[in-house]
């Protein structure tokens, strides 16, 4: 009988070893699966995080690009309103610089009347002095001739001797 209580005891002995064995390998098999579980966790939520960055990253890239845009566009309207303004000032000045050159040709043109004028009087002048002294000359020629009238340089004009 020992032998079969030895038998019965090794028996009993091994189905507690192998139910032992079973509860370990059951909580390996669970504490492997939540570490498995615990990785899967941990890679999706780095998973997670690269894509939140790039989605954030994609999206400051979106907002940066609309935000060029829109300074683009306002420095563009700003050099369009420049280069209004210089136009405006441009035909200012043209407008300016022709009045000026106006007054200037006016200020010329009057002077160069007042010369003509006084040219004109000036030679109305000489023509009346000419023909006074032509009707002087016509008069002394009409009067009669003096007698023996000499001139020398003791006597003086028109005087007999």
């Amino acid at each position: 009988m020992a032998a079969k209580q030895r038998q019965a005891m090794e028996a009993e002995q091994k189905r507690k070893d192998k139910a032992t064995l079973a509860v370990e390998n059951a909580a390996f098999l669970a504490e492997r699966l939540a570490q498995k579980q615990a990785e899967r966790e941990a890679e999706r939520a780095m998973v997670e995080k690269v894509l939140n960055a790039h989605r954030a990253e994609t999206h400051q890239k979106l907002v940066d690009k609309r935000q060029m845009r829109m300074e683009r566009l306002e420095y563009m309207e700003f050099l369009r309103q420049r280069k209004a303004e210089e136009k405006k000032l441009e035909r200012e000045l043209e407008r300016l610089t022709q009045a000026a050159l106006d007054r200037d040709n006016h200020k010329r043109d009057m002077v160069m009347l007042k010369e003509e004028l006084a040219r004109a009087e000036l030679a109305k002048q000489v023509q009346q002095a000419r023909s006074d002294q032509l009707i002087e000359k016509s008069n002394v020629r009409a009067r009669p001739p003096a007698r023996y009238t000499r001139y020398t340089r003791y006597t003086s004009a028109g005087h007999v001797m």
